[in-house]
C-alpha cells in the first residue's frame, strides 16, 4: 500500500453505532453536478454503472444516484441531507455499509449493498484519492444527457453469447442486462404522460430511523435488478412467458407484440430489450422490475407503445427472417436496428407511416425491408 493510501486509510473506520444517527431534512434535491459528474467517473472507473442521468435523479427513490455493479451489489448517492451523524464513518446497517460525508456545505451519503467491508473501505480510499483527477465537462454536455448505454446490444459477439442462455451465468446476464439501463433519464417518461411515484420518496420526509429508510431503499434497489437480470434472461429463454405475465394487466395489443416478439430471431430480441427498458424512464423501470407486472399508469403506457410495436407486426416478422448478413447487405446494420425499434419504443414514426410499413409486407421483400431502413 502506498504512503498516500496509508494515510487516507486512517480517514474511514467501520463502527456499529448508529442509534444516534438522525435526519432533519432528507427531502430529495437536486445533485452538484460537477462532485455528481466526478463521482460518477469514479464509479465508471471501478467496473459500476450509473442508472440515472446526474440532473435527474431518481425523485421516486428520493436519491440522487445508483450505481451497478452486479445484480443485488450497489451503491446509492443521496445529496442535502440535514441532521446529526459522523462523517467519514463507516456504519453498518443489517443490510449494508452507510457513509456519510460532504461536498462544501452540500452533506451526502454512500450506501453499499452486496460488497464486504474491507472492499468498501478500499473503494472509499480510492475515491478520496482519485476523484480530484477527474475533470468537469463544459455546461454544454452537462445538461445533454448521455446516450444510453446500448451500443453493445445486438453485437454479433453478444447474439452468439445469449443464444445458449442456459449456460450463461447470472452475472453475465446482468452485464448485459445493466448496460440497456444505464443513463436512463426520467424525461422521456414523464413527456409520455406515465410519469409515477413509487411511495418510497416519501420514507425521506419525516425520518425517524435513517438506517431502517435506507436499508428500505436499498431493498427496492435490489428488487429491481434482480427482477431486470430475470426478465432479460426471460426474454430470451421464454419470451412468451414472460411477457405475458409482465403485461398480464395491459391486455389488448401486448397480446400481439408477445406473438411478434415470441418469434424474432435472437439478435433482435436482444436489441428489442435494450430498446424496451430505454422507453420507460428509470422510474417507470423501477416499479416495472421490482413488482414483475405492469400496472396503473405503467400499464396505459405500455399498452400504447404495444400498439405501435403490433401496428409493424408483419414487417418485424419478415425482418427477423432475414439473416444478420442479409440485413447488413440492405443497409440494416445493427445500430440500425436499434435506431428503429427505439423509434418504434418512443413514438417518433407517425401512426400513418405504421400502417404503410405493414401493407408493404404483402408486396416485394426486398423493397419492404429498403422502406424499413429509411426510417432507421
Amino acid at each position: 500500500m502506498t504512503l498516500v493510501l496509508a494515510i487516507l486509510s486512517l480517514v474511514f473506520s467501520f463502527t456499529t453505532w448508529a442509534q444516534d444517527i438522525s435526519y432533519t431534512d432528507a427531502s430529495f434535491k437536486g445533485a452538484p453536478l460537477e462532485h455528481a459528474h466526478k463521482l460518477n467517473e469514479f464509479f465508471k472507473d471501478e467496473g459500476f454503472i450509473p442508472l440515472a442521468d446526474s440532473q435527474f435523479g431518481i425523485p421516486s427513490l428520493g436519491i440522487n444516484q445508483v450505481y451497478f455493479a452486479d445484480a443485488g451489489k450497489f451503491v446509492m448517492v443521496k445529496y442535502g441531507i440535514e441532521g446529526e451523524f459522523p462523517l467519514k464513518q463507516i456504519i453498518t446497517t443489517p443490510e449494508g455499509y452507510l457513509v456519510h460525508d460532504k461536498i462544501g456545505d452540500n452533506k451526502f451519503f454512500l450506501y453499499f449493498r452486496g460488497i464486504n467491508q474491507e472492499a468498501v473501505k478500499l473503494t472509499l480510499i480510492r475515491m478520496q484519492n482519485k476523484i480530484s483527477q477527474y475533470t468537469f465537462p463544459s455546461i454544454k454536455s452537462v445538461f445533454i444527457p448521455e446516450a444510453r448505454a446500448q451500443a453493445d446490444c445486438g453485437s454479433p459477439a453478444l447474439v452468439q453469447q445469449m443464444t445458449d442462455f442456459a449456460n450463461l451465468s447470472g452475472t453475465m446476464v446482468w452485464n448485459f442486462a445493466k448496460n440497456c439501463v444505464s443513463g436512463l433519464g426520467e424525461g422521456a417518461w414523464a413527456a409520455s404522460g406515465g410519469a409515477i411515484a413509487s411511495g418510497l420518496s416519501s420514507l425521506w420526509e419525516a425520518v425517524k430511523h435513517p438506517i431502517e429508510t435506507v436499508d428500505k431503499i436499498g431493498n427496492a434497489v435490489e428488487r429491481f435488478t434482480v427482477g431486470l437480470a430475470n426478465f432479460t434472461k426471460g426474454l430470451v429463454t421464454d419470451p412468451r412467458g414472460t411477457l405475458t405475465k409482465m403485461g398480464a394487466k395491459v391486455g389488448g395489443a401486448w397480446d400481439e407484440m408477445v406473438d411478434v416478439v415470441t418469434n424474432m430471431s435472437t439478435d433482435m430480441k436482444i436489441q428489442f430489450i435494450c430498446s424496451f427498458i430505454g422507453s420507460l424512464g428509470v422510474d417507470a423501470a423501477i416499479a416495472f422490475f421490482t413488482a414483475g407486472v405492469a400496472s396503473g399508469k405503467i400499464a396505459i403506457s405500455l399498452g400504447l407503445m404495444a400498439k405501435r410495436f403490433s401496428a409493424v407486426a408483419k414487417t418485424m416478422g419478415l425482418i427477423s427472417k432475414l439473416s444478420i448478413a442479409a440485413r447488413a447487405q440492405l443497409g440494416m446494420t445493427a445500430d440500425k436496428m436499434k435506431n428503429f425499434m427505439d423509434k418504434l419504443m418512443h413514438n417518433k414514426i407517425p401512426e400513418g407511416d405504421l400502417k404503410h410499413l405493414d401493407n408493404l409486407t404483402t408486396a416485394d421483400k426486398d423493397f419492404s425491408v429498403k422502406v424499413v431502413a429509411c426510417y432507421m
